[in-house]
């Protein structure tokens, strides 16, 4: 046992120390750091932006050599986590009355990938799937609410607008 200088506690030097040097106990020494994190946040978030921008092409390259040599790792993660239906994680949340699983492409090639708000063709990388109901307004997630727009088109709408929607889905 010790006792910690700052706390004035007996504490096991097995669980609450990092090293034997150390002055502090593991909780003063977090305490410690997050008054100094919460004091200087700005000061901080300049250095490291300015660190990034300095070292942009060290930064990328000591990232693409982590990618490559743990690939698998990083395939494992992502598996794990299921990026792919984080939108059905949304919905659920949002807590949708319906939310069923689709394939985007099966989307996008049954509305010939015309933007439904303006009718003009979306290319791919500016695609984005539109819930003709809102979450927020009680719509489903499914693919009889779901419809292709262009990314602009479907921010410049917003989740209020639903009455020229209403018409497409009858």
């Amino acid at each position: 046992m010790r006792r910690c200088p700052k706390c004035q506690q007996n504490k096991p030097e097995a669980t609450d120390w990092y090293t034997t040097n150390r002055t502090a106990c593991k909780q003063c020494i977090r305490e410690r750091r997050r008054a100094r994190y919460a004091a200087n946040k700005d000061r901080d978030r300049a250095y490291m932006a300015q660190y990034r921008d300095a070292n942009r092409e060290r930064i990328h390259a000591t990232q693409a050599k982590y990618r490559v040599a743990n690939a698998d790792k990083i395939r494992a993660y992502h598996a794990k986590h299921n990026w792919r239906y984080r939108s059905e994680r949304r919905a659920r949340e949002r807590n949708a009355h319906r939310v069923e699983r689709f394939d985007r492409a099966e989307i996008i090639e049954r509305d010939g990938q015309r933007c439904h708000l303006c009718g003009k063709r979306v290319p791919l990388k500016d695609i984005h799937l539109d819930h003709l109901v809102p979450l927020s307004k009680g719509g489903a997630h499914a693919p009889d609410n779901i419809a292709v727009a262009h990314s602009t088109c479907n921010l410049r709408r917003h989740a209020g607008k639903t009455p020229a929607q209403l018409r497409l889905i009858g």
